[in-house]
């Protein structure tokens, strides 16, 4: 049985071939690396922009309130302990909503900007629309969220403050029964 034969390159057949070969792939990697290096810092500066709250603010409030209002009228003011769970700090002034029906938020506030991962002060002015909507016999709503106005370097965006619990709810269930 025969062997194929054998091919032989000389040594300066390969010196003059290592090179270029050694040259051509590593010319193809730098682009390659290049924009997998590029995409893994976009990745990494949307996600800190992100957590950050650069893009969107997050607060929740910490369960402190308090608040008052005057027998016979139809407007109170609450005020909420909220946290910034962001980076950024938020300063909340306008119009807003919450989730329980016959009440309207008049205006909400920041006490000053609330500080990046710290606590502020949430100041709510509100008036009972609708004392019908609440529900005369049962005053069972309780206030879950309360969307409001937040100003960040875009512009006015709107931020929803989670587990305001029902301190908002029962003053306007309060006064509904006078």
């Amino acid at each position: 049985m025969a062997h194929p034969p054998v091919i032989l390159i000389d040594p300066e057949t390969w010196k003059l071939l290592a090179p270029e070969a050694f040259d051509a792939d590593r010319s193809e990697r730098r682009p390659i690396r290049r924009a997998g290096l590029g995409l893994a810092a976009a990745v990494a500066l949307i996600a800190l922009g992100i957590w950050s709250g650069l893009w969107t603010p997050s607060l929740t409030a910490t369960g402190e309130a308090g608040g008052a209002h005057e027998a016979g009228s139809s407007s109170a003011w609450v005020e909420y302990q909220v946290r910034n769970e962001r980076a950024m700090a938020v300063t909340i002034d306008g119009a807003g909503t919450i989730d329980v029906p016959g009440v309207e938020i008049i205006r909400a506030s920041t006490i000053g900007a609330v500080p990046g991962l710290d606590t502020g002060s949430l100041h709510v002015d509100f008036r009972v629309v609708d004392c019908a909507a609440l529900g005369e016999d049962d005053h069972t709503f309780t206030a879950e969220r309360v969307t409001v106005t937040a100003r960040t370097w875009r512009g006015d965006v709107p931020v929803t403050i989670g587990n305001v619990g029902d301190m908002l709810s029962s003053m306007a269930s309060e006064m509904c029964s006078r």
